[in-house]
């Protein structure tokens, strides 16, 4: 009987432990604009435990491509404004990462 309950509580524990746990994403993600591609480091933000909740502010897991909102609806805004005023908002917050346009629109 103990060891049922002991296994039970192992198991218990390692369920919660999974639905607490972020889901890992890509390591980058490569977005693409007129001024030049556009490589985001998502698992160097998440290493600096910037909540998901700071980009990923829809609620819908798995969290649906940015353009399926910012762009075609008309109570959100456009997705190049999204970005900037997101990324390059929080960046003159923080006062660190790029915050220049070359600094992130690299030319292929």
């Amino acid at each position: 009987m103990k060891v049922l309950i002991a296994i039970l509580a192992f198991s218990a524990a390692l369920v919660a432990a999974a639905l607490a746990a972020p889901p890992a994403g890509p390591a980058t993600v490569t977005f693409s604009a007129r001024m030049g591609e556009t490589t985001f480091p998502h698992a160097l933000h998440q290493q600096l435990k910037i909540a998901c909740e700071t980009c990923h502010h829809t609620g819908i897991e798995p969290a649906p491509r940015c353009a399926t909102c910012h762009g075609p609806q008309e109570n959100a805004p456009e997705l190049k404004d999204a970005f900037h005023r997101q990324c390059v908002g929080c960046h003159h917050e923080r006062e660190a990462g790029p915050r220049g346009c070359r600094d992130c629109h690299r030319k292929p």
